[in-house]
């Protein structure tokens, strides 16, 4: 009751209305008195200016919310497409068609510009060197060797041959022989041959009466693509052992 005092022992009896800004309504309770809440679905009018910080409620999660990313078309913003794997779809307007003429920017300079020429080697693939005047550094390796022999070969009274050695690929090669007995001699023939018929051989170097216990090296004067090496007793029925080597490089 406005204006009005009010004097009484029973606070139950008496009854206040509370006003908000709107001097016309008065504040709303339920029948507990609680002050009724607008609920958040409905439509709030706010007017003025709210400051806020950290306003985002909760992080975002793809199963419930969505952000749309736009492009332009020259004209209108539109949302970017995707098919249902969410892959951009991408469409073409035309043919596209490139017609150029000495498409080159600009022809190479020595002088910044430079073009590596590999070569591999056991650690990979490495650029090859030169030195500051532009020649190629060059790594000789050593020569590439062959060897062959035929330890403590008993002679007889009828010559006995090794095979035939192709040595096409080689620039230097010989025979070493050892008569490794203790009495008797051997003969030795060096033979080559165009062929690896036997018919085909010609006797190039005989070392005649290799004593016991002496050695030498027979080295052909002449080539022919094959070569092999023959050996015997000097004396019928008086053998006597040998060691025979090969020896070739490239």
């Amino acid at each position: 009751m406005p204006n009005y005092s009010v004097f009484t022992n029973k606070p139950e009896e008496l009854k206040v209305q509370m006003f908000g800004s709107d001097l016309s309504t008065p504040i709303a309770v339920n029948n507990d008195g609680k002050i009724f809440i607008k609920s958040v679905e409905d439509t709030v009018n706010i007017t003025g200016t709210i400051t806020a910080t950290d306003l985002d409620i909760r992080n975002l999660i793809n199963t419930q919310d969505s952000v749309q990313i736009y492009g332009t078309d020259g004209t209108t913003n539109k949302p970017i497409l995707t098919d249902t794997d969410g892959k951009i779809v991408i469409s073409s307007t035309g043919v596209l068609s490139v017609q150029a003429t000495d498409l080159d920017i600009r022809n190479l300079n020595n002088t910044q510009d430079n073009i590596l020429i590999y070569g591999l080697s056991d650690s990979g693939n490495t650029a090859i060197s030169t030195t500051a005047t532009g020649d190629i550094n060059i790594n000789h390796n050593g020569r590439k060797f062959f060897e062959l022999s035929l330890l403590n070969v008993t002679t007889g009274d009828d010559y006995q041959y090794t095979d035939f050695i192709d040595v096409s690929n080689y620039s230097t090669y010989s025979f070493y022989v050892k008569n490794t007995g203790t009495t008797n001699a051997a003969d030795i023939v060096l033979q080559i041959s165009p062929t690896t018929n036997a018919g085909d051989t010609i006797d190039l170097l005989l070392l005649a009466s290799l004593p016991a216990g002496d050695k030498d090296v027979l080295v052909p004067n002449k080539f022919l693509r094959y070569i092999r090496l023959g050996y015997k007793s000097t004396v019928s029925l008086l053998p006597t052992t040998l060691d025979i080597y090969f020896q070739a490089h490239v």
